[in-house]
């Protein structure tokens, strides 16, 4: 069996001066790590193990916090790594997007302006409700949803823009993105100040208990699906790669009704350290089998994103 060595995460603040903590030549290979509070948490990073030596330079590691897209592109500390003082030519860059973005979008209130306007939500008023033939899909707002995607899909265009802009060290770097899973919504919060996410907006919105799996599986795999998309758009987002951990990692479901640990999952919608490293353990292959491939691993490829557009800060925010 091939011998596989733990990620070596690093802060960024240990690329400062000489780079006395980050022995830069002695990695062979050097990724960028940032996103959401999937990749945010200490448990994901640690458990990123590959077949050579490989660095890890995170954003802002640490203890689970949202983080959205919006402020990826224009975090400081994310730029100055990409095109500041402390940008290097990365191997390629691994993120976690989105899941912080949904998770919002979904408890989005139906008050004020988003009371009388459905694309402004991602769920339906009670009233609004579709025929109970259609199953846990009668309570998804369709004009929401296209108004979530137009919004993911500016942020990707400008972060894309970003890596690509000329003279950058960056420029057609991989950039690999995975799925999520399936959570159970459930009152079990990450903290006190943070979560739970589905079963609050499952609850505001008076849809019967007997639905909520169904609902949180829907958006998932809708987001899932919309992921996949975007990694075939090799036009749009050259060198964009999506692993379906959804469809290929074996995450056990947490239980309705449970408010601890329970399955893979640590709270409703961040995973336990084994859970973790499922997704780990296909996240990396994917990786590694694409990086082996001559268009990723002979160094980088040199192209420009096709759209130059700013970032869209529309929102499903009334």
């Amino acid at each position: 069996m091939q011998r596989v060595t733990p990620l070596d995460l690093y802060r960024s603040e240990d690329l400062d001066g000489d780079n006395t903590r980050l022995a830069w030549d002695s990695y062979a290979r050097h990724f960028l790590l940032d996103g959401d509070s999937w990749l945010g948490a200490a448990q994901l990073p640690p458990q990123l193990r590959f077949h050579s030596r490989t660095c890890g330079v995170s954003v802002k590691p640490g203890a689970v916090r949202l983080r959205h897209l919006v402020q990826i592109n224009s975090d400081p500390v994310f730029r100055a790594l990409v095109e500041g003082p402390q940008a290097r030519p990365w191997s390629a860059w691994l993120m976690s997007l989105g899941l912080d973005d949904l998770l919002d979008a979904v408890q989005v209130p139906a008050t004020g302006r988003a009371a009388h306007h459905p694309h402004l939500r991602l769920l339906r008023k009670q009233e609004e409700w579709g025929d109970i033939s259609l199953g846990a899909r009668r309570y998804l707002s369709e004009n929401g949803w296209q108004t979530f995607e137009r919004y993911y899909r500016a942020n990707l265009d400008a972060l894309i823009q970003l890596r690509d802009q000329p003279g950058s060290l960056c420029r057609g770097v991989p950039v690999f993105l995975h799925t999520y899973a399936l959570p159970t919504p459930r009152n079990a919060a990450a903290s006190a100040q943070v979560g739970p996410w589905f079963y609050r907006a499952v609850k505001a919105y008076a849809i019967p208990i007997t639905d909520w799996v169904g609902v949180a599986e829907l958006l998932m795999e809708q987001f899932a699906q919309l992921l996949m998309a975007l990694g075939t758009e090799t036009g749009r987002y050259p060198n964009l790669h999506v692993y379906d951990s959804l469809r290929h990692c074996s995450i056990e479901r947490a239980g309705l009704g449970e408010k601890g640990v329970s399955g893979d999952w640590a709270d409703e919608m961040h995973l336990t350290p084994a859970g973790y490293a499922k997704l780990a353990s296909g996240w990396v292959e994917h990786i590694e089998n694409l990086m082996q491939q001559a268009a990723l691993g002979a160094g980088h490829t040199h192209r420009t994103s096709d759209l130059v557009r700013p970032v869209s800060r529309q929102t499903l925010q009334p």
